[in-house]
């Protein structure tokens, strides 16, 4: 463990610290914590668990982000219509009013992006989520 280090030298030096071994050295990506809040309208003949579906579709398919890769608004929405795992259809889903998503302190909506560094991954946030019924 480095915590630090004194050089009395008068030249200047730049210090890279990463994993692995060189030459084959990289460094782990800033993980970007993604908030997703929403509504969705199920019908009442919806199937049981929807919402709980809902949620982990949600989060499966931001941690499936790649490093600098993206954030699509309508890549996150499509995941209450179908399943981001296994790719089945929800059944009982109207529609969704409502449904932003926050990284960075930026906040998108419907037909907007999110652009992530080179060295940055998105990862799930907090999940707000709610349902009302058609």
């Amino acid at each position: 463990l480095v915590t630090g280090s004194v050089y009395p030298g008068g030249l200047e030096f730049d210090i890279y610290i990463a994993m692995g071994t060189y030459p084959n050295c990289w460094v782990c990506p800033e993980l970007q914590a993604v908030g997703v809040t929403g509504t969705v309208i199920l019908e009442d003949t919806a199937e049981a668990g929807l919402l709980d579906s809902i949620k982990a579709s949600v989060q499966a398919r931001l941690n499936a982000y790649k490093v600098g890769e993206t954030i699509h608004h309508n890549h996150v929405l499509r995941c209450f219509f179908v399943d981001y795992a296994t790719g089945r259809a929800f059944q009982g889903v109207h529609d969704v009013p409502i449904l932003t998503l926050t990284c960075k302190e930026m906040t998108i909506s419907f037909g907007e992006s999110l652009a992530i560094d080179n060295d940055e991954r998105a990862e799930p946030g907090e999940l707000d989520i709610t349902e009302t019924v058609h």
